[in-house]
């Protein structure tokens, strides 16, 4: 038996929403340690565009920051699944003050970036995507 290289349609599409370059820069770094060629990541730097890219592209999964300048990643949350309430959502939170109890069903987690590394993430993405494949 031989392992089969992962082809591109095998690699889930990941969408960061965040206003900061260095949290994108460090999750595809982190991706690229623990999952090499498994899945794409897009970056959205503002509320807007992560509206716009979420209307025209289908993603598996989106990380959305919890402060997006003046709008908020709930705002974002919200927003996104009158769109595309099949995509699962994860909240990037520092010092998570989990709060994610009022946000019903469309964050199936919330991470912590201060703590972040590959095995959490990776286990995260996994879980929602597949929670959303199982509803």
């Amino acid at each position: 038996m031989s392992a089969r290289l992962p082809t591109l349609q095998d690699r889930r599409k990941i969408l960061l929403v965040d206003t900061n370059h260095a949290t994108f820069a460090r999750l595809r770094l982190i991706l690229r340690e623990a999952a090499p060629e498994r899945y794409d990541v897009e970056w959205a730097n503002r509320f807007r565009l992560g509206v716009t890219q979420m209307r025209r592209k289908k993603y598996d999964l989106c990380l959305v920051a919890s402060h997006l300048g003046y709008r908020s990643g709930h705002e974002f949350i919200e927003t996104s699944q009158q769109m595309r309430p099949e995509t699962p959502l994860i909240i990037l939170e520092n010092n998570c003050a989990a709060d994610s109890d009022r946000w019903d069903e469309p964050v199936w987690n919330s991470l912590d970036l201060d703590r972040l590394h590959p095995e959490v993430l990776c286990n995260s993405l996994r879980e929602a995507c597949v929670t959303r494949v199982e509803q």
